[in-house]
C-alpha cells in the first residue's frame, strides 16, 4: 500500500513540474526574469554595465541566500509557535514583529541593489528595467506602462 507521505511527495513533485513547464511558455515578452542576458541585450548594456552589473548580482548571491535562509527559518518559527498553547498573544506579537522586520530589511536590500543598478544602466533604461523585475506583477503594470 502506498503511504499517504508518497502520494503528497508525488503530487507536489508533479505539480512543480508542470509549473516550471507552463512557465516556459507563459513567459512576459518571451523573456524570462531571471534571465540577465535577455533584458540586457533588450536594454542595449554596454559590456562594461554588464559586467558591473554581473558583479554587482555575484557579490550579493550569498547574502541573498543566507537572508532567504534566515527568513524561512523565521516563519517556520512563527508558524509552530502559533499552534502551541504556551505562549501569549503578546508573545506571538513580538515574533511577528521579528518576521515583519526580517522581511522589510531583505525589502530594503533589495532596493538598494536596484538604487546600483540605476546608478549603472541610467534613469532612461529604468521602465524597461522594470518590465523586467515586475512584468508579471499586477501592482506593477499601469505603472510600467505610464497608464
Amino acid at each position: 500500500m502506498i503511504s499517504f507521505k508518497k502520494i503528497q511527495f508525488w503530487m507536489g513533485t508533479t505539480i512543480i513540474f508542470a509549473a516550471l513547464f507552463l512557465g516556459m511558455f507563459f513567459s512576459k515578452d518571451g523573456w524570462h526574469r531571471h534571465d540577465k542576458s535577455a533584458w540586457m541585450s533588450k536594454l542595449q548594456i554596454t559590456a562594461d554595465q554588464k559586467a558591473k552589473i554581473k558583479d554587482l548580482y555575484s557579490n550579493s548571491r550569498k547574502q541573498r541566500k543566507e537572508n532567504r535562509k534566515q527568513l524561512r527559518l523565521l516563519e517556520e518559527k512563527f508558524i509552530e509557535k502559533m499552534s502551541s498553547r504556551n505562549l501569549s498573544e503578546e508573545e506571538l506579537r513580538l515574533l511577528h514583529q521579528e518576521l515583519i522586520k526580517a522581511n522589510n530589511e531583505s525589502s530594503q536590500r533589495r532596493f538598494e541593489n536596484t538604487l546600483r543598478i540605476r546608478k549603472i544602466i541610467g534613469t532612461e533604461k529604468m521602465r524597461e528595467f522594470y518590465k523586467y523585475k515586475h512584468g508579471g506583477s499586477w501592482r506593477m503594470k499601469s505603472k510600467i506602462s505610464g497608464h
